[in-house]
């Protein structure tokens, strides 16, 4: 099929009377296919709907007539470029700006998510830390005193007051029911009361190494409910001092390192 320039230029007139015709509907097609891909020009996406969406040629017909047909798709893009580019660009930055804000909200969430995870976890611990103290030891504790402690201090006022009433009330119910209990656990010796006796006790013995010392040490610890606030090497520098204080014991001994082994 020969094309004559009469052939020619009704293709051209026929594309271009429907691109101005449809100039709006073309308008938001080449926006909504921008945003999908942007990689792509305006003009490509023009000729895109002209071939997918027009129903103007036949197959045979757009690659008969594709030069007038690309001709007339320029030539309207070279008439509209300022105001499809303007277009273009403020929509693209729209969806940009709307993604950027959903991406900001779910951030936002998944923050407020995130503390409130760790505030239940903080409350859980406060809790069980200050009702668990009841059984360590019979001293009672303060609103002031408890509120200081590691996970109490980071909550709420109100969640405070909530968990000390829960504490008051446990521990008046502990003191009534148990007693002998209470009594007990405010005899028990502390890890100082155990060193002080050792020391008395074996005081005609030789100065332990530190190897056996840490021996002895791990027992107490294992029958003593207060936590232990000294390192090994701590310990066993008082133990020394300790020993060297009683009466008669003058003897002298060679310092060895602590080699944190424990030999036997």
């Amino acid at each position: 099929m020969s094309i004559t320039p009469e052939l020619r230029q009704r293709a051209y007139d026929r594309t271009t009377e429907y691109l101005y015709k449809n100039r709006n509907t073309i308008r938001e097609y080449v926006i909504k296919q921008y945003i999908k891909k942007p990689d792509e020009d305006i003009l490509h996406y023009i000729m895109k709907h002209i071939k997918k969406k027009s129903k103007l040629w036949n197959e045979d017909e757009l690659w008969h007539y594709s030069n007038p047909i690309f001709e007339a798709a320029q030539a309207f893009y070279n008439t509209f470029r300022t105001r499809l580019d303007a277009d273009v660009a403020e929509y693209r930055r729209r969806y940009d700006e709307y993604f950027r804000r959903q991406r900001d909200e779910q951030y936002r969430k998944d923050e407020i998510a995130k503390r409130q995870d760790e505030y239940k976890i903080h409350y859980r611990l406060a809790r069980e830390n200050l009702l668990s103290s009841i059984n360590r030891a019979v001293s009672f504790k303060s609103q002031q005193q408890a509120n200081m402690m590691a996970h109490m201090k980071v909550l709420l006022k109100a969640d405070q007051d909530r968990i000390y009433a829960e504490y008051v009330e446990a521990y008046n119910r502990n003191k009534k029911e148990n007693p002998d209990e209470l009594r007990r656990v405010a005899h028990e010796d502390t890890m100082m009361d155990k060193l002080n006796k050792f020391v008395v006790e074996h005081a005609d013995d030789e100065l332990l190494p530190i190897e056996r010392f840490i021996q002895i040490l791990e027992g107490w610890r294992q029958s003593v409910r207060v936590a232990d606030k000294y390192t090994d090497a701590k310990w066993y520098e008082l133990y020394k001092t300790k020993y060297f204080e009683q009466p008669g014991t003058t003897i002298a001994y060679t310092e060895q390192p602590y080699s944190g082994l424990i030999g036997f």
